[in-house]
């Protein structure tokens, strides 16, 4: 659950390694303003695996989930390995868990995200939405919502 994992401990061995692989910060990196178009919920146009699509930028959801069909055009449909159930305000929902290459935000990007694939073809989420970006992406980074825009900060 990457809610309860995200803490200081977790942090700091991802940073340790990061500085030791010389892979750069990969983890997290560059801050994203998304504005605030919908009194109601916050959208997000996000890329996976460079493949774009129309998130609901949602800090209920453990992970970033989406229907099958946009995993298949961001080739995570054959990595899902592991099945899930989750619960969802519809109930419960069920999905196969893959890790996205990169997840980004306009600048904020992240490396190794966790994903669910929900659904088997038919969109749960919805014809417009894509998916829900969940805490697998957002707890890398610091996450303010202001008047205007939420904003994306990497946690240092």
């Amino acid at each position: 659950d990457p809610a309860k994992r995200n803490n200081e401990k977790t942090r700091a061995i991802i940073e340790k390694y990061n500085k030791l692989g010389g892979c750069g910060n990969q983890y997290a990196s560059g801050t994203t303003k998304i504005p605030l178009t919908n009194p109601k919920a916050i959208y997000a146009k996000a890329k996976v695996n460079g493949v774009s699509g129309l998130f609901l930028v949602d800090t209920g959801e453990s992970y970033v989930a989406m229907n099958k069909k946009f995993a298949d055009k961001a080739g995570l449909s054959g990595g899902a390995k592991s099945k899930i159930v989750l619960q969802t305000a519809n109930g419960l929902s069920f999905g196969s868990v893959a890790v996205a290459k990169q997840i980004s935000v306009q600048n904020a990007r992240a490396q190794g995200v966790t994903v669910v694939i929900m659904g088997n073809g038919n969109s749960p989420l919805g014809k417009k939405l894509d998916g829900l970006l969940g805490l697998s992406f957002l707890a890398r980074f610091d996450v303010q919502i202001g008047k205007d825009a939420l904003t994306l900060t990497p946690r240092s």
